[in-house]
């Protein structure tokens, strides 16, 4: 599912979107003896925004998605929104 998050990283708040897939729960047997060990809850980022005013008081949201992932960031924003979306939503 797309969802879209607001958070704050390193002291910058960011507008975070991207696919969600919610934990699946482990399950120790079926009928058949076998079972299924589960799998965690996922977020893969595809926008990240940080939003900004320009000199004409309009507001407008810049993509950063290519600056986190040349820092190698993306996978701790995406870490920071699972936490957030945990406990808000």
């Amino acid at each position: 599912m797309y969802i879209e998050v607001e958070i704050k990283f390193n002291g910058v708040k960011l507008l975070v979107q991207g696919d969600f897939t919610p934990e699946t729960p482990m399950v120790w047997n079926y009928g058949d003896g076998s079972g299924h060990p589960g799998d965690p809850e996922e977020f893969q980022a595809q926008r990240i925004l940080f939003k900004t005013t320009t000199s004409d008081n309009q507001e407008e949201e810049v993509d950063v998605f290519d600056i986190y992932d040349s820092l190698n960031e993306v996978f701790y924003i995406e870490e920071a929104v699972l936490e957030v979306y945990k406990y808000e939503y």
